[in-house]
């Protein structure tokens, strides 16, 4: 078994501090968040959302293709796996999803974690319209998942249309569990 961490609890750390504290303090895995960084640090950043307007500790996703090999370098050389690269792309934004699966092949990253498609109780399009066009996306992904050798999977997570386990299950019910999760 290893034992990771997901680099956004480490929002203070750059991307090489992450791999050598990761190192020093004896952990097997980093998962990489990968998300869009802004380009100056924002001004007055309340403490508890530097999680997510300021972390450190992020790929940036329009960068990920050159920051690859550089990340696989880093963590093989401090014998650390990359277990995942954890997106924020919902599964209609295939464009910018294929980079991250080219990045994740040449880092040889298995998973790509995905947002499940946006629903909340004020939202104009109906769940099942929703959920219709997320499945679609996903045949889609899942060929792209072969291509790429890995696994693409769905976070639960609430104002998503995978808000619960249940759900996500329905959502990827029928497609290949090696390439879909």
């Amino acid at each position: 078994m290893e034992l990771g961490v997901f680099s956004v609890c480490m929002p203070e750390y750059g991307l090489d501090d992450t791999v050598s504290l990761l190192k020093a303090i004896g952990y097997d895995a980093v998962e990489w968040r990968v998300a869009e960084i802004p380009e100056k640090i924002p001004d007055d950043i309340p403490y508890d959302r530097r999680y997510w307007v300021w972390n450190e500790s992020t790929v940036d996703v329009k960068r990920i293709g050159e920051l690859a090999p550089r990340l696989r370098r880093m963590c093989d050389e401090a014998g650390l796996s990359i277990t995942g690269f954890d997106t924020y792309l919902t599964s209609d934004r295939i464009p910018e999803i294929v980079p991250v699966l080219e990045a994740a092949k040449a880092a040889g990253v298995r998973m790509v974690r995905l947002f499940a498609d946006r629903y909340a109780y004020d939202s104009e399009k109906p769940y099942n319209d929703i959920f219709s066009h997320t499945r679609e996306n996903i045949r889609t992904l899942e060929s792209l998942a072969a291509e790429y050798g890995v696994k693409i999977v769905f976070e639960i997570h609430h104002d998503s249309i995978a808000a619960s386990a249940s759900a996500v299950m329905r959502l990827v019910d029928g497609f290949d569990p090696e390439r879909i999760g």
